[in-house]
């Protein structure tokens, strides 16, 4: 679990055989800010942002939970923005 407290980046890393489907659970308060979820894939020098099925860029801005799927190889990075106070608890559990 990630706790998210203040405007800034938090970093995951998943292992070499780690990658696959994972179960994101985001609850707390949020300050009117955002978590833009992103992936640097191994090799790769700029984090891409995680998109929804629709093709649009996650963007947390209250309670969510959702199963997403992520590389082996890689860095998870949720990045909070514009908040005021958040205590955001993030969980990522591989399914």
């Amino acid at each position: 679990m990630i706790t998210i407290t203040g405007n800034g980046n938090n970093d995951l890393t998943i292992g070499g055989s780690q990658g696959g489907q994972y179960f994101l659970d985001a609850s707390g308060t949020f300050g009117s800010g955002s978590i833009a979820v992103e992936v640097l894939i191994d090799g790769s020098d700029n984090f891409s942002p995680l998109t929804t099925a629709v093709g649009v860029d996650l963007a947390i801005t209250g309670d969510y939970n959702a199963v997403i799927t992520l590389p082996s190889d890689s860095t998870v990075r949720f990045a909070m923005t514009g908040s005021t106070s958040p205590d955001v608890d993030v969980n990522l559990g591989k399914i």
